[in-house]
């Protein structure tokens, strides 16, 4: 007999450890909002009172929820949902082909607002913070995806020139995934530091970014 779903009974997504009791109590019918055919390529922002499903819907996309219902998409309670997410794109019969990112944005950034210095320089410290943390969570994104081990395994994810032009400070393209981790997660460490010293910023050499892409 299939057992109701109740997500409230944890309210918080984020407060179900485990990828298959997320899976066991998520309801498929919250994904009638997204359109198949271009759900994936423009913004759409997701509004609703706390408890309303924001973080579940978000965290579905993640690659090891992915493989988690891909490994059980024979049980009848979650047939359902893995349909809907193949229709979707997310899914095919060989496993996830979506590569979700999520990153939780409450970590230190109010802790700027608080800083005796000018709002250009508050800026390129939120800027350089926002961009290190969202290449920090895509590449441990890319190693779920490809169930490989974060960080060790980066040296064997291979990070190509774009399009777009992009020139972060100290790195070029072609990297490693372990270039970019090394790079990222050592401008976050400098600009943390930064922020939880209680000496006088030294202006001159704020670490950061003047725009949320560079």
């Amino acid at each position: 007999m299939r057992q109701a779903r109740n997500p409230f009974n944890q309210r918080r997504s984020e407060s179900i450890e485990t990828d298959a009791a997320f899976l066991n109590l998520f309801e498929p019918g919250i994904l009638d909002i997204l359109s198949e055919g271009d759900w994936w390529d423009k913004v759409r922002p997701i509004r609703s009172a706390a408890g309303g499903g924001k973080t579940s819907l978000l965290r579905l996309f993640t690659p090891s929820v992915l493989h988690n219902l891909h490994a059980r998409r024979s049980e009848p309670p979650l047939k359902e949902l893995h349909q809907k997410l193949c229709r979707l794109g997310a899914l095919n019969e060989e496993g996830p082909c979506l590569l979700g990112v999520m990153l939780m944005c409450g970590r230190n950034y109010a802790l700027l607002q608080e800083l005796d210095v000018d709002n250009a320089r508050r800026q390129r410290l939120f800027f350089g913070l926002l961009n290190v943390r969202i290449i920090l969570a895509a590449l441990r994104a890319a190693m779920a995806m490809r169930q490989l081990s974060y960080p060790d395994d980066l040296g064997r994810l291979r990070v190509a020139r774009t399009e777009i032009e992009l020139q972060p400070l100290g790195i070029s393209f072609p990297a490693t995934g372990k270039d970019l981790y090394n790079w990222s997660a050592g401008l976050e460490a400098k600009i943390c530091e930064m922020l939880d010293s209680f000496g006088p910023l030294q202006i001159n050499s704020l670490p950061g970014h003047a725009r949320r892409d560079e």
